[in-house]
């Protein structure tokens, strides 16, 4: 066996650990009322209440009755205790009603008006019309079915690289845009990689996948890596499989492959003495979190045994770790809890409960899923509005495939109201320098040229064609960019038109 060498993971306890953005609305709310910042604290905390965030329902009360960053007004705080109480939340029942047991009847009145003002946008009906999907219940006993055949192009014969899709093991579920690095360090050189040697290159890759309708791979999220990863990682856009199937029609879907050492369940002894360098890094969250009553600490834990099984006795203590730390608010946890019992179609109602919950607290990764969702789950009912809702959030926060699909409803929404090219555009130039080779960016940004002014579409042919012939090298279905194309020509020359948008 080889052993690992130059890998860069010593603090892997600090790259399993998700980030919180600074634009998050209820984090950013935090920040700003512990700085004393209580204005910026009391329009963030709305923000985060407009999603159904319960915390900031109850704090917008408390601020709303002490007066900070507003006048003092205790209709306004039984208010916002009400909507928080109405999901059990804390004591907000018990101030409610300490508040509105001393109200004179026109006080009671003014709190009627200000319930029903509030009721469109914080209320639970509100909610489910504007920003929360709705289940389809009868499709809820249904499952998405694989075939695990895929057309590898021969890698597997020269490389060894790909293991079928396990539903055994799990890994960390922490999606890391490939393009910014992120997770372990990969080594890679510039010069010629012969195929062959790669078997004495050892790595270790896990990967999430989306999978297109045509079975294509099309986003790649590293999850964990390091070791001589860059090949795999390269060879891994050029597999095809079988499309994934729901009610008899192909759907897109998320998958997790598990590439060099992935597929071995690494023992703590192997861990010790083939990947030294490795346990140092795992070592003291082993140490730390066992029996720990901190949800951070539990869910490190938890992930640190999704990674490496090995290390793991009880089959069942992964889920415990995280429901444990989930339910005391942690919104990372929340997230791994709702994408494992999704991916692995164990419960979706709990599932996409769970990642409500993570996005309404803010958590980038969750509320790009929930908005991608919207558009092609099939156990949602399709809403491009509540999708756009999740997505633009996500994107405001950097998410990189959270602005790309964010780009894609503002330019390809069925309902054209949603369509807005120039900030399609400002989000995929903020790709340009991390995706500047996605066949998706580039079709997108040709559609955002062309949108905002015909007079660009000199320039958005160009960039279309281009995208068609990355998208044809990969294998992808380009019918529909090459239709566009078509209808943006005649007879080989670009028809150009003075609109604007």
């Amino acid at each position: 066996m080889h052993k690992l060498k130059n890998c860069n993971c010593l603090l892997i306890a600090t790259i399993l650990a998700v980030t919180a953005p600074s634009y998050a609305n209820i984090i950013r709310a935090d920040q700003a009322y512990d700085t004393g910042q209580y204005d910026i604290a009391l329009t963030q905390y709305q923000l985060a209440a407009a999603t159904g965030n319960v915390r900031a329902l109850h704090t917008l009360g408390l601020m709303n009755y002490q007066g900070l960053g507003t006048d003092k007004n205790e209709v306004t705080a039984a208010a916002w205790l009400i909507y928080a109480a109405r999901s059990d939340y804390e004591n907000a029942a018990v101030l409610a009603k300490h508040i509105i047991q001393s109200f004179t009847p026109t006080q009671r009145q003014q709190l009627d008006k200000r319930l029903t003002t509030l009721e469109p946008d914080y209320g639970i009906e509100g909610l489910n019309k504007k920003v929360l999907p709705e289940l389809l219940s009868d499709k809820l006993d249904k499952q998405i079915i694989f075939s695990y055949t895929a057309n590898f192009q021969g890698l597997e014969q020269d490389l060894d690289l790909f293991s079928s899709f396990s539903e055994e093991t799990e890994i960390a579920d922490f999606p890391l845009d490939l393009e910014e690095g992120g997770g372990f360090s990969i080594e890679q050189t510039n010069q010629p990689t012969v195929i062959n040697e790669m078997r004495n290159r050892p790595y270790f890759l896990i990967a999430d996948l989306s999978i297109a309708l045509d079975g294509t791979v099309r986003d790649i999220e590293v999850i964990q890596s390091f070791g001589f990863a860059g090949q795999a990682i390269r060879k891994l856009r050029e597999v095809k499989f079988a499309p994934p199937i729901f009610d008899n029609i192909p759907v897109p879907f998320y998958q997790r492959v598990y590439l060099g050492d992935a597929q071995r369940n690494l023992s703590k002894m192997t861990l010790m003495s083939d990947y030294p360098s490795v346990y140092r890094g795992i070592r003291p969250i082993l140490q730390k979190a066992q029996n720990s009553p901190s949800a951070g600490e539990q869910y490190l834990y938890a992930i640190t045994l999704m990674n490496f099984p090995g290390l793991s006795k009880d089959n069942n203590e992964v889920d415990r770790l995280l429901e444990s730390a989930a339910k005391a608010g942690l919104a990372e946890a929340q997230f791994v809890l709702a994408t494992n019992l999704y991916r692995e179609q164990r419960n979706i109602k709990q599932a996409i409960s769970w990642l409500i919950q993570a996005a309404q607290n803010s958590l980038a990764n969750a509320e790009y899923l929930l908005g991608e969702f919207c558009l092609t789950s099939p156990w949602f009912k399709h809403d491009e509005i509540k999708a756009q809702f999740w997505l633009d959030k996500a994107a405001n926060q950097g998410h990189i495939i959270g602005l790309k699909r964010a780009a894609y409803v503002k330019l390809r929404a069925k309902n054209t109201q949603l369509h807005d090219a120039k900030t399609a555009l400002q989000y995929l130039q903020l790709l340009e320098s991390t995706k500047h080779n996605d066949p998706e960016i580039m079709y997108l940004t040709a559609l955002a040229h062309e949108k905002q002014d015909k007079r660009r579409r000199v320039e958005a042919v160009s960039m279309i064609k281009k995208a068609i012939f990355r998208g044809d090298q990969l294998g992808w279905d380009t019918s529909k960019w090459k239709y566009t194309l078509s209808e943006w020509t005649t007879g080989g020359r670009v028809t150009i038109t003075k609109e604007t948008y």
